[in-house]
């Protein structure tokens, strides 16, 4: 259900520069009410949530604001009996791709309190094309939210890139989405960042410094990419699927490394089923799927490329920094996420839709090593599940966990772990092993010996 409602949101007038926000709240509820009411407190939105409720309220924001500085947003929040916890959240994209995420992880909302001042400064992004702020709440009780406000300091918003602004953004992200914060010694951090970050005057000094702030960090699926390595990273890798006969009814799939736009990838899912199809028509009845060459890259399409060797069932799951659970799924030909309820949900539902799928049942060998990591390692994950697959090679590379990508103002990226994998037992999985062990480059041999040895 969406209900959208006029609010205007303004700020008092201070030293710094205020900016004002006229905007809607825009609501996406399931078992939940909302409201504006205005009050001599300001202009606030008002959540009464029933149990098991989910509930996300956003108001967009004009993205050129971040352009010119450093940003305070402000705001007040009350709650009463929030049986579990809810996060304000503060988003700014660039083109699609994360800028800045604050969830308030350190500090949520529950239980019952009474009005509290929060405060989320913002570093200067000067490619933000899209910025939301908004409530997200997972749980029964109420909330109210009121006095959100923008400030920007004259001086600050007409100067160069803070560079301790970007040392304080660097150490939010470790402490609200870093997934092993708690095996650090914070104290010990900040002052090494003060450190790092001492004499910095330009983006080559500042890209050193997050580099070796990050990189102490230590954690293997740890991805830290300079201006140049982002801007050339990726360039060469294969883009599309491809298919070849390798043996007596035997298919072998190679999957791409790198994805382009959403349409690319669209027509790229497509094509390849096609080819799925076409294969299985004449003839072809087992299928070996490489990915001992695949060192990482983006979970979903992935899971969209070979989503015809599975039924609609969980494929994959994966528990988040603040406890909670994201799951994906494979239900009428398409990839879902979401969390555990929208899952059974969206499984338990009966529809008339009809897919295709000729290999679900199908023999399929998987080919792996320990440069299998990160999404594809993941993928492994989910056919290990599978029935009537084999994994030949040897263990993957340990790299199972889930990053978001934040971009600094300087131009240096870097892909944070933020949850870490689970199997559809729920057991936290760190590397996955295959059911025949071998060398990776003897692994096809392999595989072809013992569909030889084993034939339908």
């Amino acid at each position: 259900m969406r209900q959208e409602r006029q609010s205007a949101l303004s700020a008092p007038v201070s030293d710094s520069k205020t900016l004002q926000i006229s905007e809607e709240w825009k609501f996406q509820t399931n078992n939940a009410t909302c409201n504006i009411i205005s009050t001599s407190e300001g202009a606030l939105a008002h959540i009464t949530a029933q149990a098991d409720s989910q509930l996300f309220m956003t108001i967009d924001i004009d993205p050129s604001i971040f352009h010119k500085g450093p940003t305070e947003l402000k705001f007040k929040i009350k709650a009463n009996e929030v049986t579990k916890t809810g996060h304000f959240i503060v988003k700014v994209e660039g083109n699609g791709s994360p800028l800045y995420l604050y969830e308030m992880r350190n500090d949520p909302v529950s239980g019952t309190h009474d009005w509290r001042t929060v405060s989320v400064s913002v570093p200067r992004l000067s490619k933000a094309t899209n910025a939301i702020v908004g409530y997200l709440m997972f749980s029964s009780g109420e909330v109210w939210l009121g006095d959100v406000q923008l400030l920007q300091d004259k001086t600050e918003a007409e100067s160069n890139t803070s560079y301790d602004k970007l040392k304080e953004y660097a150490l939010s992200l470790i402490k609200d989405h870093y997934i092993l914060r708690d095996t650090i010694d914070i104290t010990e951090f900040e002052q090494f960042a003060d450190d790092a970050f001492m004499g910095v005057q330009n983006d080559d000094q500042a890209d050193a410094a997050l580099t070796a702030l990050f990189s102490k960090l230590n954690h293997r699926h740890l991805i830290i990419l300079n201006r140049a390595e982002s801007f050339a990273h990726g360039e060469s890798r294969q883009q599309k699927s491809e298919l070849s006969l390798v043996g007596n009814k035997t298919a072998l799939i190679s999957l791409p490394k790198k994805f382009g736009s959403e349409a690319a990838r669209q027509a790229e899912f497509t094509r390849t089923d096609t080819l799925i199809e076409k294969y299985s028509e004449n003839g072809v009845q087992s299928w070996i799927i490489d990915l001992r060459d695949q060192p990482g890259g983006n979970l979903v399409p992935l899971f969209n490329l070979t989503r015809q060797f599975f039924s609609d069932q969980q494929l994959y799951s994966t528990q988040l920094v603040d406890g909670s659970e994201e799951f994906f799924w494979l239900k009428n030909g398409s990839v879902e996420a979401g969390n555990r309820a929208s899952m059974e949900r969206s499984l338990a539902r009966k529809d008339n839709s009809t897919v295709h799928d000729p290999v679900s049942k199908a023999r399929v060998i998987l080919l792996i090593s320990d440069d299998t990591g990160s999404a594809p390692e993941m993928l492994a994950q989910a056919f290990s599940d599978r029935e009537n697959t084999i994994l030949i090679g040897s263990e993957t590379a340990g790299l199972m966990s889930s990053n978001h990508t934040f971009e600094f103002t300087n131009g240096t990226t870097i892909a944070l772990p933020i949850g870490q994998s689970t199997s559809i037992r729920g057991e936290l999985v760190y590397k996955v092993q295959p059911d025949i062990n071998t060398k990776p480059d003897e692994a096809l041999n392999v595989a072809l010996k013992y569909l030889e040895d084993n034939r339908l």
